[in-house]
């Protein structure tokens, strides 16, 4: 082995790590502001949108800035055998065709990138702990607060009924829907990353009858992916003491929705957190082709509450404070 060249190698390996450190160091002493001088500015604000605005603050204020680092995502390619060995493990069916499988009453629809998962007559896709389960439903219709404190039961419930995974899934709504003089829970789920994500093109959706069965699942999932790049541009980043641009706080997106939009009197903003925005409807045309990755945007979600009881979503860029479509 050659002693000198390998020492050579380990010496430029520590400066670089050196120099890396460093780096976050100095970025992290920027962005560091007093946990006081935010407690005071919040203070402010949340004084300043009752009085002058009659919109009522949400209860908490997120704190500091957390980092955020955009990442590209793409579609998780749906393995077939997979998700039918977790649906039907004891009874198989059959496969009608290529992307579509039958058995007593259900049936799978499969493509590379998502599944939907449809329940006409069975009764075997039902919920063990339905009268817990439906308590729990009708808190969080009531105050959508409650969807952090019953996500875990529902969660639980649901892997039961079905054997699907959600571990990294945020129990995101619950909505009642009539059909056909019917009533149906619908319940959305999103995928937390890192933070949650927002994405027209993934979710996990299911339906559930007032009888605790589930009658219909639609899952997509995304994965980060991984940018090619090459040595030179990796040492670049490690060696880029350019400012980061940093996001807005809380209270700065805060404040910019409720100056730039116009919120009725009454409403209550029951909830804000950091989370990522992806595709949107309109990126989903039928005729447009789906991207292989797209670009993540750093988003703050506020929920509202109008005075009426209606919920509504905002998405305000992280870096600009405006309102994502």
């Amino acid at each position: 082995m050659n002693w000198s060249k390998a020492k050579t190698i380990l010496i430029i390996a520590f400066i670089i790590l050196n120099a890396y450190l460093i780096t976050q160091v100095i970025n992290l002493q920027e962005s560091r502001i007093p946990v006081s001088e935010y407690t005071a500015v919040n203070e402010r604000v949340t004084n300043l949108i009752l009085d002058k605005y009659q919109v009522t603050p949400p209860a908490e204020l997120p704190l500091g800035i957390s980092p955020v680092e955009m990442s590209e995502v793409g579609f998780r390619a749906v393995v077939k055998e997979e998700i039918v060995a977790k649906l039907w493990p004891d009874n198989p069916g059959e496969w009608i065709d290529e992307f579509i499988y039958y058995s007593d009453g259900e049936y799978l629809f499969i493509d590379d990138e998502m599944f939907y998962y449809l329940n006409e007559t069975s009764s075997e896709r039902n919920i063990v702990n339905k009268e817990t389960v439906m308590h729990h439903i009708d808190l969080a219709l009531g105050d959508p607060n409650y969807l952090d404190i019953v996500a875990p039961i529902i969660r639980v419930s649901f892997r039961d009924a079905t054997k699907l995974d959600f571990e990294g899934w945020v129990l995101e709504s619950i909505n009642e829907t009539v059909k056909e003089e019917e009533v149906f829970y619908d319940i959305l789920f999103i995928q937390d990353i890192g933070l949650p994500v927002y994405d027209a093109g993934s979710y996990t959706k299911i339906r559930m009858d007032v009888n605790g069965v589930i009658t219909g699942i639609k899952r997509a999932t995304l994965e980060r992916k991984e940018q090619d790049r090459d040595l030179r541009e990796i040492i670049t980043d490690l060696f880029d003491f350019k400012p980061k641009v940093k996001i807005i706080s809380a209270t700065e997106a805060l404040l910019a929705l409720v100056v730039n939009k116009t919120l009725e009197p009454g409403s209550e903003i029951k909830d804000i957190r950091l989370a990522y925005f992806g595709l949107t409807e309109s990126n989903l045309i039928d005729d447009q082709a789906m991207p292989e990755a797209w670009q993540l945007i750093p988003v703050w979600r506020l929920r509202i509450m109008t005075p009426a009881g209606k919920i509504h979503n905002y998405y305000l860029n992280a870096y600009t404070g405006e309102v994502e479509k």
